[in-house]
């Protein structure tokens, strides 16, 4: 949990060096549309990885999945344990990821569009704090079991990321046009 908490300070210092002493102020908003437009594949990477991690957590523990390969005559217990092992890693990356992606969207959109009152942007801001709370209500040691369970129940949907990026797709094109 610590490095979690280290990791999460390290993500939020590093955003606001970046954003006071790297860019001047007086430029205005040419430097920050940039910045953000940097910003914004950096987030759709990091949140393309995010689930594709789930994705492939729920292919992996699918017993039909396995099933598909005996006619091929593959060794699927040895690519079993592989992808166990590849599953391990990326589950220990899962909440590392998640918070980048969450503070990189959350610049991405700050420099892009200083928060305009567009619906879908902030439906998309909303969910990923939905999505966070619940991610950090897990990683803590110290929550209630009612909670972790209720955690576990709302943060683990993929309607959520499926809402994000239907809403961002949407305020993206509010915003082009």
């Amino acid at each position: 949990m610590n490095r979690f908490l280290l990791f999460f300070a390290a993500v939020l210092l590093l955003g606001a060096v970046i954003f006071f002493f790297f860019f001047p102020q007086e430029l205005g908003d040419d430097v920050d549309r940039a910045v953000g437009e940097g910003l914004g594949p950096i987030g759709l990477s990091l949140l393309v990885f995010v689930y594709a991690r789930t994705a492939f957590k729920l292919l992996v523990r699918r017993d039909s999945f396995w099933k598909r390969l005996e006619p091929f005559n593959i060794d699927y217990e040895r690519i079993k344990t592989l992808s166990g092992k590849i599953l391990f890693y990326l589950n220990k990356s899962h909440p590392y990821f998640g918070i980048a992606a969450i503070a990189v969207i959350y610049f991405h959109c700050y420099f892009i569009s200083r928060f305009y009152n567009l619906l879908p942007l902030r439906i998309v801001l909303a969910l990923l704090a939905w999505q966070g709370v619940w991610g950090l209500v897990l990683k803590t040691r110290t929550a209630p079991a009612f909670l972790k369970r209720k955690g576990h129940l709302f943060h683990s949907q993929l309607i959520t990321g499926l809402l994000i990026l239907i809403f961002a797709g949407l305020g993206h094109f509010l915003l082009m046009n």
